[in-house]
């Protein structure tokens, strides 16, 4: 049976001679598996719709075993990110993310619609890490995996004065008498939680965030936690967006 999806590109990986196979994210089916076929070749129309953060609307076609790319429209490269490496890596890294948490073939819209915004903000934002931070924030609840860091995940004490610790495996900030139980548990600074904090409330991305940096490397525990897997372009961006340290 076609059918007629709109699609962001999380993922491709090229097979046999010609073809790609990509991960698609869509509002219609969830995320999916489908084969471009040709999409390496010269002049394919399928090579630009392809390609990774590519926003398109697609039509598919399944067969018994796979589901393929029969058409495609672009509906947005999102150029800017390519032209800034920054915005590239950041947006590399969210599709990255959102691969790792999105179940696959459970229609959905949310994560979608949530990708799409989130790209639009790493391409136009005046601060690309505060972007990312909020992406993140919003991808981590709406996955059911949202950290506590304004007050103590365990206790519920209210957050400590610096440094503070973090236990992803405890959901979050834990304060100093609860952090000698959990062994995951890592130092941060009091700044860093309060922005991460303030940025989850946020109905929009803010357009700047001090120790956004910072911000960036406490997600990145967290994130290797809840998918339990490495994620190279996410530490890549992070190590890109953050530096030795935030002044």
């Amino acid at each position: 049976m076609d059918s007629g999806v709109h699609a962001i590109v999380l993922r491709r990986r090229d097979v046999g001679e010609s073809d790609r196979s990509l991960v698609l994210l869509t509002p219609e089916l969830g995320k999916i598996e489908a084969t471009a076929k040709g999409a390496r070749k010269h002049g394919s129309r399928l090579a630009a719709a392809s390609e990774p953060l590519a926003c398109l609307y697609a039509q598919l076609a399944r067969g018994k075993a796979r589901t393929f790319v029969t058409e495609v429209r672009l509906e947005a490269g999102f150029r800017a990110l390519r032209e800034d490496y920054d915005r590239l890596q950041a947006a590399l890294a969210l599709a990255e993310l959102t691969a790792s948490v999105t179940p696959p073939e459970q229609a959905d819209a949310e994560p979608y619609t949530l990708l799409r915004r989130s790209l639009e903000a790493l391409a136009t934002g005046p601060d690309v890490a505060a972007a990312l931070v909020w992406s993140e924030l919003q991808l981590l609840d709406l996955s059911g995996f949202a950290p506590v860091f304004g007050s103590c995940a365990l206790t519920g004490a209210p957050l400590s004065v610096s440094p503070v610790w973090v236990s992803p495996a405890a959901g979050g900030y834990v304060a100093a008498s609860a952090a000698p139980g959990c062994s995951d548990r890592f130092q941060t600074t009091r700044e860093a939680l309060i922005g991460l904090d303030r940025t989850a409330g946020l109905d929009d991305p803010p357009p700047r965030l001090k120790f956004a940096g910072e911000c960036l490397r406490v997600l990145h525990r967290v994130w290797l936690h809840v998918t339990d897997q490495r994620l190279p372009a996410h530490e890549s961006a992070v190590r890109s967006l953050s530096g030795p340290a935030d002044a």
